[in-house]
């Protein structure tokens, strides 16, 4: 019979070669940081994540074994994906506005990725103990603080930005945890808190919603803001967001974790493969209707954004860009789209462009305008 320690190593091993960049084991306790979790509530930063509150949400948070009968582990892992460099036209070159999108959504859609190299990890260990073994796999779920149970495990350090670094492979990987009922030995959770007093991710953030507890304001996040959030963006976060229309890479980008030199090769998992070429055709995009966006980008993460949600990041983008070219589209969806909240943001791009006959074209739409909101923001964009 072969000993629980040989089976994780074997799970560990097995791990490897399905493409996780690291599998780690924790027992489903209490996370170390969930009282951190209930004032992070308690500061209504979650915006309109209202599910992140709920009590069913906190209790699994809180005991993550009554998820499962008998539950004795969880398997925490991460993927890697690669930190793609998104070239910029040149101020010379506005002709084409490009707009940003966050590396990881370049990549095939990490959900159903992770979730179906979990059943097969799950199918090994089920070979190699001969058990009957009970498991639930949770990717990218509000089950579980995936992150702290990555740090639990050992796996990292919650990095200032929120995210999960480590030292290893820093911090560009997706997670996923597996509950199981079969006893496993627990790796010793990370112990030390490696940003030090570097703060690069809250210096460098545009919208300053990195706080000082390794933790942030979502509902100030580009990411939320670009994904999760569907209404009018904030007018002085507009102009903040510059060119990403789908989620952020900044913190990221400059932290010195994802810099490092590793003593082996970058390597990304086979289990997200690049599906998208970096940089958005912001002129291109803009005319996509809805069944050619959800065509476009089936298997992605950015229907998650919606078709009006991404044409809004695009618009703003527009208004970020600098650049004459979006003018016509601009004036287009202010005067003809259907979706007052397309229009909206039309009025503050075109304003932002600062165009010679900006003046003009907002006040004959604000004469044809009947939405009471987009007249509102016609106003402002005038008075300003």
């Amino acid at each position: 019979m072969q000993t629980v320690s040989t089976i994780n190593n074997k799970i560990k091993a097995e791990a490897n070669r399905l493409g996780f960049s690291f599998l780690q084991i924790t027992r489903p306790i209490q996370p170390p940081h969930y009282e951190a979790y209930l004032h992070w509530l308690a500061d209504s930063h979650t915006g309109e994540m209202k599910y992140l509150s709920s009590e069913r949400t906190r209790q699994s948070r809180q005991t993550p074994a009554g998820l499962l009968d008998n539950a004795q582990s969880i398997l925490t892992f991460g993927v890697r994906y690669a930190p793609l460099t998104q070239s910029l036209p040149s101020e010379e070159d506005t002709q084409n506005p490009v707009g940003l999108v966050a590396s990881y959504a370049l990549h095939a859609d990490y959900h159903d990725a992770l979730k179906q190299a979990a059943h097969r990890l799950m199918d090994f260990i089920v070979r190699e103990t001969g058990k009957n073994i009970q498991y639930r796999v949770f990717v990218d779920s509000s089950a579980l603080l995936e992150k702290d149970t990555a740090f639990m495990a050992g796996a990292g350090w919650i990095g200032k930005n929120s995210l999960i670094i480590t030292p290893e492979t820093g911090s560009f990987q997706v997670l996923g945890c597996i509950l199981t009922d079969l006893e496993l030995i627990s790796d010793k959770p990370f112990s030390k808190d490696l940003c030090g007093s570097c703060q690069k991710c809250q210096d460098s953030c545009p919208t300053g919603c990195i706080t000082d507890n390794h933790n942030l304001r979502a509902d100030e996040c580009i990411a939320y803001l670009t994904i999760e959030y569907k209404g009018v963006i904030p007018r002085h976060l507009r102009s903040r967001m510059g060119l990403w229309v789908f989620g952020c890479d900044i913190c990221q980008n400059v932290c010195p974790w994802n810099h490092k030199p590793q003593t082996q090769p970058f390597q990304v998992s086979p289990l997200l493969p690049q599906v998208m070429e970096p940089g958005i055709d912001l002129l291109a995009e803009i005319k996509l209707d809805e069944d050619s966006f959800r065509k476009k980008y089936a298997g992605s993460p950015i229907l998650r954004a919606t078709h009006t949600g991404f044409q809004r990041n695009l618009i703003i983008a527009m208004g970020n860009s600098g650049s004459q070219a979006c003018l016509p589209a601009l004036k287009k969806i202010l005067r003809e789209s259907p979706a007052w909240l397309l229009r909206l943001h039309a009025a503050w791009a075109i304003s932002s462009l600062r165009s010679p006959d900006m003046r003009q074209i907002l006040e004959k739409a604000l004469s044809m305008e009947d939405d009471e909101r987009v007249r509102d923001e016609l106003r402002c964009c005038l008075n300003q």
